[in-house]
């Protein structure tokens, strides 16, 4: 019974949004960017995973779509200083170091954040360390 009253709770709330959403299907028009401002004007009604679902919209989109150039160019410049500090790291070491030291050397600075994201970063700008020779084919005789 508790089953049913939720699923008629959640059918009631889809019934509202599909109502208020219905300029959507009147016009024919399937215009992601007017779904978005759709959601975002009417948050406060319902939940976004409630919008999103029943507009066909993913909650990463809308958040993704939601945030500013501004805070957009904010991260870009950040990751730009973080491949910046990377490759001072890296040239301080005389090209010696790989991301698990570089990231080391970058939380001794103060620095949080995940050592993939320094390996990711490395890989992406081609920096690598060379690879070392464990011996040599002659030395086992």
């Amino acid at each position: 019974m508790a089953q049913l009253r939720r699923d008629n709770k959640r059918l009631k709330e889809e019934n509202e949004v599909m109502r208020d959403a219905s300029a959507f299907s009147q016009n024919g028009s399937e215009n992601v960017i007017a779904k978005l401002a759709f959601i975002a004007a009417h948050v406060g009604n319902h939940s976004t995973r409630l919008y999103c679902r029943v507009l066909g919209v993913s909650r990463s989109r809308f958040h993704s779509w939601q945030r500013t150039p501004a805070e957009r160019g904010a991260r870009a410049a950040r990751r730009d200083a973080l491949i910046d500090e990377i490759k001072s790291i890296f040239n301080e070491s005389e090209q010696r170091c790989g991301a698990s030291r570089i990231h080391s050397k970058l939380c001794g600075l103060g620095y949080r954040g995940a050592r993939r994201l320094v390996a990711k970063l490395m890989t992406e700008k081609d920096i690598r360390p060379p690879i070392r020779k464990r011996g040599n084919a002659d030395d086992h005789g």
